[in-house]
């Protein structure tokens, strides 16, 4: 994020942030003691929301540029009898996995 931009943010987080203290100090008749700090509080909110949108942007663009283009190609690289193999070879590493776990505790105990 640009530093104007953070400034402008800012800004109007700490614009909406003193117009909801005016109402809540309406409607609650009561002075807030720790203002500063909630109004930090609403700033950081406001910073964090928008790295939040410019992360979905993001992600949207990678969904576009890449997981797309790879579901539209899926059928020519893989097979089932291809998928049937790399399951087969999974299951077969989780085995060895286990033997080979069950084997070192009882070199080890």
């Amino acid at each position: 994020m640009t530093e104007l931009r953070q400034m402008t943010v800012a800004e109007l987080a700490e614009d909406a942030f003193l117009k909801q203290e005016v109402l809540q100090a309406h409607m609650m008749m009561n002075t807030p003691t720790d203002f500063e700090e909630r109004k930090k509080a609403f700033v950081r909110l406001a910073m964090a929301r928008e790295a939040a949108n410019k992360a979905q942007a993001a992600l949207r663009a990678d969904y576009v540029a890449i997981d797309r283009t790879i579901a539209i190609h899926r059928e020519r690289w893989f097979s089932p009898r291809a998928g049937v193999l790399l399951c087969a070879c999974a299951f077969m590493l989780v085995i060895i996995g286990l033997i080979g776990a069950i084997w070192f505790y009882q070199v080890t105990v």
